[in-house]
């Protein structure tokens, strides 16, 4: 019988593969007495009913009543990268993370892996094996990678606190321990697993333990390495029983909760009230403003828990760097911090835990949120407090919000005067019998403001040279936004229904706003209310007419534009 080429070495792969799976798999606690072994597993159980136990003591806390997983699972597939993406912002604090938890997590599932093997397969029957053979020498290779790529992380993360530290870092003694925990846990992995190779002499597969054979080349004449191994072992033992504990004590909690945070819509600007259903079933009695940290949801506490005090929020504050009272650092710390305490000496969270002149310091930018790498969100409880000072406690920031309410507009001038911008354009008001294309909603700023006014009069006469069907509102009032963001939630609402009502009696296609606020109140806050309507800005308009040709620009800017717009 001829035996071609091909069949030899076909043969002599089968052999070597043979060979591989033969040798090549994981070894099971070697070296370490069956005591430690058992004590491990002992002190394992404990550390994990610690942990759970301290887990349902922080969710207690937080009013826990209970959630699906499933919400949980929709939200975070998009916010992990969203989160990744945020972080990477800053290069060196975004690599440093991402290096960090890649490394983890790929570490937990290594080691998820050898139990799942080793407690549960083998269990069954001693043959059962998941890491034998290039599949071991794979794992191996990518649980020395995913170290090496933690101990970097962590080596960053010590140049941050110390050579590189940003002003906003606070060092404390809780992340200097995490950070030493999680250093020597890795580093003595890395140790055991060249004091294993070393000891067994066979180092014809451990090429993929990488670093564990470099290291394994220091050990191949030490004395003692057994007894070297267990003491060793059970140092890297107890590191893992001390940090478990560690993802509800420190700033590891951050993690889990991550995957909770922005459950019960926290992340949504919401009042805590409908005024139309107040008024419907004739309740006196209703929640308006955070009056304590009692009123605080369990989806707002675990929000603030969930902060690791990176200051990142502080940074992206106007107000904060315009050197305002104002700290969104500060703001959860202290609301976090009655709420861990459990205490009731500082419950009352106006004039207590927050000053007034930190809740008013506050433009309502979103700002804190757009920052957030965790999407922490105190920006309601900063509104809340808002209207806790103007509705229950009667404290009226600015004559704004009476102006509102007696003329309908910020500016307090006669609501007569509203349509004299309107004397040297061709516009029609909105009839209720005729159909337009854009009701075109003018705003505060358009009917009043002399700067604004151009941009109107500009508009309208775009509009008429390109024949579009438009027409303006003779009832137009202030949209409202002014009075939400200052706090008084039930004028606000008031606006809301008037305005709402108005609309109803006009055909239009679209509402076209000219202020970005107005805008944004009409597509976001009225539709808290089923209040909703196409709306576009008068920038998007123009977009649209210049891409489908109807405006033809003729000439170009040679300078450099700075755009405002939502």
């Amino acid at each position: 019988m001829v035996v071609s080429a091909l069949q030899v070495n076909f043969i002599y792969f089968s052999i070597c593969v043979g060979l591989i799976i033969m040798v090549a798999q994981r070894e099971h606690f070697i070296m370490v007495p069956e005591w430690a072994v058992l004590v491990f597993y002992v002190l394992v159980v404990f550390s994990l009913i610690f942990t759970l136990y301290s887990a349902y003591r922080r969710f207690s806390i937080y009013g826990f009543h209970g959630f699906s997983f499933l919400p949980i699972i929709r939200k975070k597939i998009g916010l992990i990268l969203q989160s990744e993406l945020r972080l990477l912002r800053e290069r060196y604090g975004g690599l440093m993370h991402t290096l960090i938890v890649l490394g983890l997590v790929i570490l937990a599932a290594g080691t998820f892996l050898v139990f799942f093997e080793y407690d549960i397969l083998m269990r069954i029957n001693p043959s059962y094996r998941i890491l034998t053979g290039n599949v071991y020498l794979a794992y191996e290779f990518v649980l020395d990678l995913a170290g090496f790529l933690l101990i970097i992380g962590l080596i960053m993360a010590v140049i941050r606190r110390t050579i590189l530290k940003p002003s906003r870092l606070e060092n404390r003694g809780e992340d200097i321990v995490v950070i030493l925990l999680l250093f020597y846990g890795c580093l003595s992995g890395f140790m055991l697993e060249g004091l294993r190779i070393a000891a067994s002499g066979n180092l014809q597969h451990a090429q993929s333990s990488f670093i564990g054979y470099m290291l394994s080349t220091a050990f191949l004449n030490l004395n003692g390495i057994k007894e070297i191994y267990v003491a060793l072992w059970i140092s890297h033992a107890l590191t893992l029983v001390v940090t478990l504990p560690l993802f509800t004590y420190s700033k590891l909690r951050h993690f889990p909760l991550f995957f909770t945070s922005p459950l019960y819509n926290v992340y949504e600007l919401k009042a805590s009230f409908n005024l139309d259903e107040v008024l419907k079933s004739r309740k006196i009695d209703f929640k308006v403003g955070l009056k304590d940290i009692d009123s605080l949801s369990f989806g707002q506490r675990v929000n603030l828990d969930a902060c690791v005090n990176c200051g990142r929020c502080q940074d992206a504050c106007p107000a904060y760097r315009a050197n305002k009272i104002l700290s969104p650092k500060a703001i959860v710390q202290k609301l976090k911090k009655p709420i861990l305490e459990s205490s009731n000496s500082c419950n009352v969270i106006v004039g207590s835990v927050l000053l007034e002149s930190e809740i008013w310091a506050c433009t309502t930018c979103g700002g804190w949120i757009a920052a957030c790498t965790i999407f922490i969100n105190p920006l309601n409880n900063i509104l809340e407090s808002q209207r806790q000072l103007v509705t229950n406690l009667g404290k009226i920031p600015t004559s704004a919000l009476f102006n509102i309410m007696i003329r309908y507009n910020p500016y307090g001038l006669p609501r007569s005067d509203r349509k004299n911008w309107m004397r040297d354009v061709n516009v029609n008001y909105a009839k209720e019998d005729e159909e337009v294309d854009v009701l075109l909603w003018v705003g505060c700023a358009g009917a009043y403001d002399s700067r604004a006014q151009k941009i109107a009069k500009s508009l309208v006469s775009l509009l008429n040279k390109v024949n579009i069907r438009f027409a303006v509102l003779k009832e137009e009032e202030c949209c409202g936004e002014l009075a939400r963001r200052l706090g008084d939630e039930v004028l606000f609402q008031e606006i809301v229904r008037r305005n709402a009502e108005i609309l109803k009696k006009y055909k239009f296609k679209q509402v076209v706003t000219l202020c970005p606020h107005c805008y944004n109140t009409f597509k976001n806050d009225y539709s808290e209310f089923n209040v909703r309507f196409n709306v576009k800005s008068h920038v998007e308009l123009i977009d649209e007419l210049i891409m489908s040709g109807k405006i033809k620009i003729e000439s170009s800017i040679s300078k450099t534009v700075v755009y405002h717009d939502p």
